[in-house]
């Protein structure tokens, strides 16, 4: 997602049934786990302070992103992997609150190897950047490289990113044999231009769609994962071990599988991986139920004594509020809030729970067949969208179809200008669906038991099918409110139609959102083994779009507003945990 989840329970998907896997796992939950405790009591506020300032290692990735048909000689590429200066970011940009990264599947994941530190180093090789930058045909008089950088320009990674990009201007230009020009966008129009291809080199982030190595490879190194980022990097063979190490549950092939695919980027270099983000959060101390979570944020778990509403500050934007068309992660966190999926994540863990399906398949359940090609799902009754419509096997099995006739390049349905850079490959590709007849938009790979019974037939074993069926863009939406060959619009508000614990009440791009609890909402019980006895706890979350993050802090601290969640400055995190830590 460009743009960032207890212990595991039998409800998780049939690939915790592998000992190996078991313990990959819970190690990987009991680090995040201890992270987060340990980030939150140590920014507990001082007796009868006024804020909690949270921070925690973050599941986002920062790294480079090269379009290899401008880009196209791996020599350049491998000399920019050589030049940029990690350490530079960290502690010239993020007051050393952030960590380098050496791969695209981050240190605190399975099978991650620092392979661009073994290949290029930690820290810069110029002399190595300018022979490989000589054999490419450049030299540091007449004949210099000259590339576009391009950013974001409004705040969607926070009010550092033009010195981020500075930093990597000016390691780079320390060859002597290149000129990097910056160039910027805001977010709304950064993301269709990568996407179409603009850009030659540019810089991006990944939070987590589905907690799994394989979300830091697959949307990367797929054909149709690479296209919707921008690199499009096509790699025949890559593209085996990818549906290799996504068809198997042993431990060490997957070991052997990841450790080539990241080999294989640090060869060709289609990413550089830059640095691992540091989460933080700002809030008034009276606030609880507040988690960062690896994979979703929730508003719907906070409470506040005394009152019924939450006002909360951003310096992130919304791009759209469609299931089938949001691939960002501030997007997708306001419909996390707004549309329900299959399978919904505990609020402190990446623990999966029953959602709109009643029970979690498990091949002892009966619901993953034993060659586990088949994931069924049994579907709660009686639930409603905000519209009055009801939710059963056959919307489930619209919707999904509607992902893949607006999101599938193949399809004659597909919108390209909205839905070209969706999460729909998670569903036709990565999820193993395959295409939609194009005739009739129906997929029979998806099929309906019974009005409450769905069934998905995989073309192959996909291990993490369950946290697909928990991602945003496998969210079911109204078949009365939505159409499966057009894109939905963000207004008026009551065309989002989803059957979550908010629903959108108002709506003013680059001004404000309104969330309001849905009075008819089925699963207010959901966390209740949690200490949380009934979700939405709070009536309304305004959210205010602030310009930049000195904005977002002021509007913190004069009481404007509750909390400032994305994106407080390094240099204000620092203060104000100085200020208000413990």
């Amino acid at each position: 997602m460009t743009q960032p989840t207890a212990p595991a329970s039998s409800s998780l998907s049939s690939k915790l049934r592998q000992p190996k896997y078991v313990i990959a796992i819970a190690l990987i939950i009991i680090i995040i786990a201890s992270g987060v405790t340990a980030a939150y009591f140590l920014s507990l506020p001082k007796a009868g302070s006024a804020y909690k300032i949270v921070t925690g290692t973050s599941a986002q990735i920062r790294y480079l992103v090269f379009n290899l048909n401008k880009v196209t000689d791996v020599r350049v590429r491998q000399a920019i992997a050589y030049a940029v200066d990690r350490g530079a970011i960290n502690s010239n940009v993020f007051y050393n609150q952030t960590q380098p990264l050496y791969s695209m599947v981050p240190p605190s994941m399975p099978y991650s190897q620092p392979v661009f530190q073994t290949t290029y180093g930690s820290s810069p090789n110029l002399a190595k950047a300018k022979a490989l930058l000589t054999q490419a045909g450049y030299n540091s008089t007449t004949g210099k490289l000259t590339i576009d950088l391009w950013y974001n320009s409004d705040g969607h990674y926070g009010d550092t990113e033009p010195t981020a990009a500075l930093v990597l201007k000016t390691s780079i230009e320390k060859t002597g044999m290149v000129i990097v020009n910056l160039k910027s966008e805001t977010w709304a129009q950064f993301v269709p231009d990568r996407k179409a291809g603009t850009f030659p080199l540019f810089m991006l982030g990944w939070y987590p769609d589905y907690f799994d190595s394989d979300d830091y490879v697959s949307p990367f190194l797929t054909a149709s994962g690479a296209k919707s980022l921008g690199s499009f990097y096509n790699n025949a063979t890559v593209a085996g071990w990818i549906n290799q190490e996504e068809s198997t549950v042993d431990d060490t092939v997957r070991g052997n599988l990841f450790g080539q695919i990241q080999n294989a980027v640090a060869s060709s270099v289609p990413y550089v991986p830059l640095w691992q983000g540091s989460a933080n959060i700002g809030y008034r101390s009276d606030i609880n139920g507040v988690y960062l979570h690896p994979v979703v944020f929730k508003y719907f778990t906070m409470s506040r004594p005394g009152s019924t509403q939450l006002n909360v500050g951003t310096t992130d934007s919304v791009v759209c509020l469609d299931p089938a068309c949001a691939y960002d992660y501030f997007s997708i966190e306001v419909i996390n809030q707004v549309f329900d999926t299959l399978l919904v994540y505990a609020p402190n863990s990446t623990t999966l729970l029953p959602g709109l399906a009643s029970q979690v398949p498990t091949v002892a359940n009966g619901g993953i067949s034993t060659d586990e090609m088949n994931y069924t799902y049994h579907l709660r009754q009686g639930v409603k969208f905000t519209d009055g419509t009801p939710f059963n096997a056959t919307v489930m099995k619209w919707s999904i179809e509607r992902v893949i006739a607006l999101g599938d390049s193949f399809s004659p349905n597909y919108d390209a200008a909205k839905y070209g850079t969706s999460a729909a490959f998670l569903m036709f590709d990565v999820g193993k669906l395959g295409n939609n007849t194009w005739t009739t938009q129906t997929n029979d790979r998806i099929i309906i038991i019974d009005p409450y019974t769905i069934r998905f037939h995989l073309s192959s074993r996909v291990s993490f099918f369950n946290d697909l069926m928990a991602f945003s863009v496998s969210a079911p939406v109204s078949m009365s409110a939505y159409s499966k060959t057009s894109g939905q619009p963000d207004a008026p508000t009551s065309k989002i139609v989803g059957t979550g614990p908010y629903l959108v009440s108002s709506y003013t791009p680059g001004q404000f959102i309104t969330l309001t609890n849905n009075p008819s909402y089925y699963n207010a019980g959901v966390y209740s083994s949690y200490g949380i006895p009934s979700i939405p706890v709070l009536t309304k979350i305004v959210i205010s779009f602030s310009s930049d993050a000195l904005g977002l802090k002021n509007a913190l601290l004069s009481g404007q507003i509750d909390m400032a969640y994305r994106t407080l400055n390094p240099q204000d995190v620092t203060a104000l945990s100085r200020q208000y830590g413990s």
